[in-house]
């Protein structure tokens, strides 16, 4: 009777090490690691993701925007840009481009409406500019040219 005691305990600790290894060697490197090292924090990461997304909607809007402003070019009797004066606010942007589709606010858009929009053009050329709604508040400025974000 013994004998079979400590056969079944040699049976039985055999299977536990088999089952040890076998979990051990299933799981990936860094199981039960919460994933939080002194340099990555998940809130943080969050903002910066969710400021990365604002910026990239607040500069496809203002592609969006200079898109239209080309277009009021090409559809112009005189073949000119809005003048500055046409554009002092944002609710004349929205009057002059319709084809734009701007909502009725900036905050849709992802721009900072506590800092007005810029708007310069002598009618051959144009400087369109906006903060994003970011933490950093970013200016995206957009010309005929090309769309750029100063950060």
């Amino acid at each position: 009777m013994k004998g079979n005691k400590l056969e079944l305990k040699n049976i039985i600790s055999r299977s536990v090490v088999l089952v040890l290894l076998t979990v051990g060697i299933a799981l990936s490197p860094g199981c039960g690691d919460s994933g939080i090292s002194s340099d990555s924090n998940p809130i943080v990461d969050a903002h910066r993701g969710k400021d990365k997304a604002t910026l990239l909607a607040a500069t496809t809007n203002v592609r969006a925007v200079r898109s239209a402003l080309m277009g009021y070019l090409a559809q112009s009797a005189d073949g000119q840009y809005p003048q500055t004066f046409d554009i002092y606010e944002f609710d004349d942007l929205r009057k002059l481009l319709p084809q734009a589709n701007l909502p009725p606010d900036m905050t849709a858009l992802k721009w900072d409406p506590t800092a007005s929009i810029q708007y310069d053009s002598d009618g051959t050329t144009f400087s369109f500019s906006v903060t994003a709604l970011t933490s950093n508040k970013e200016t995206i400025t957009a010309t005929p040219r090309e769309v750029t974000v100063n950060r």
